[in-house]
């Protein structure tokens, strides 16, 4: 009986894993991704397994829930606040929605094992495969990506590249610009961020990892391609999947929702000066081994004034994909 528990929670694991980084649609990807029929995710986009493991490393209950903890407890508090108010002002979804509460009750207050992450897709319908999609996954150290393909052998992965400048502004608005104006912060302060910042971006070395760890498993993609056609896009992972494309079994699907806006701040012509220089290197590298996209990017640096046409798609798909050199 142990051993069939144990094989019908691995059944369950995830097929697919988005790793993110931060700031590449990933509340996108996880709000179409839910719209396919086989596809399951659960009620919470990011479940941060692989992270909090790393960071939290056997956390307790009562840290977890802290009010004296950081962002990671506040937003644990939140969510079970915001659950609590909801059967409260819906009691009847004890019954009706069991399912939902019992989902909860196992992700705020389970201990963190490989067990309790399984357990999490137990909801999934047969026949369905289940998805985690979490941008922090992208951040674990690099001694942790053999753990989590040893624990998922079978899982695909997806992360996605977005153009290093405008990767780097879209942090800065969202965190030092938030409440903030661009004469409330210093040029210094723009640097500091910055310089702290490009070393959390996916470069060749960074990806390196999760590359030797996932092989043809790994499908690395552009962020311009969801900027280009999103349906495309999702349709491009469905097959990615082995499954059904997303536009052939719910045409009508609209996946043009962009979410987690930041502010509409310009990014002044200074500021790219040095976010164009600090990051030259590591563009210049993403071209070399991936083309597509990362190649327009380079070129738009030569010829701002111009328009460079540009076919976004990986150059070397097998490479994307990770399981030859590049033909000649």
């Amino acid at each position: 009986m142990r051993n069939a528990n144990r094989q019908r929670h691995r059944s369950k694991l995830p097929a697919f894993l988005g790793l993110g980084p931060e700031k590449t649609a990933s509340g996108w990807l996880y709000g179409a991704l839910a719209k396919h029929p086989r596809l399951y995710l659960t009620p919470v986009k990011e479940i941060r397994y692989f992270y909090e493991r790393c960071v939290y490393p056997n956390e307790r209950l009562v840290d977890r829930l802290s009010s004296t903890g950081d962002w990671h407890s506040a937003e644990y508090r939140t969510y079970l606040v915001e659950r609590l108010n909801s059967l409260r002002s819906r009691p009847w979804t004890l019954l009706t929605d069991w399912r939902r509460t019992a989902w909860d009750a196992r992700f705020i207050l389970g201990h963190r094992t490989d067990k309790w992450y399984a357990s999490l897709f137990d909801d999934a319908k047969a026949g369905s495969l289940s998805c985690d999609i979490d941008p922090l996954y992208f951040s674990v150290p690099p001694d942790e990506v053999p753990r989590i393909r040893a624990l998922l052998p079978e899982s695909k992965a997806l992360i996605v590249l977005r153009e290093p400048v405008s990767w780097l502004w879209s942090f800065a608005r969202m965190s030092l610009l938030r409440s903030r104006t661009l004469e409330d912060v210093s040029h210094e302060e723009f640097e500091s961020f910055f310089n702290e910042y490009v070393e959390y971006y996916p470069s060749t070395e960074r990806l390196s990892p999760w590359i030797g760890a996932f092989g043809g498993d790994l499908r690395i993609s552009f962020y311009d391609d969801i900027l280009l056609d999103p349906l495309a896009f999702v349709d491009g992972i469905c097959e990615f999947l082995s499954l059904e494309r997303l536009s052939v079994v719910r045409p009508d699907a609209d996946v043009t929702l962009r979410v987690n806006r930041g502010a509409a701040i310009d990014l002044p012509p200074r500021i790219r000066t040095y976010l164009e220089k600090i990051t030259f290197g590591i563009t210049v590298d993403i071209a070399a081994e991936f083309g597509g996209a990362a190649s327009c990017w380079l070129a738009a640096r030569e010829n701002p004034q111009q328009i460079v046409p540009c076919d976004p798609a990986p150059k070397n798909w097998t490479v994307l994909n990770v399981s030859s050199p590049e033909p000649d």
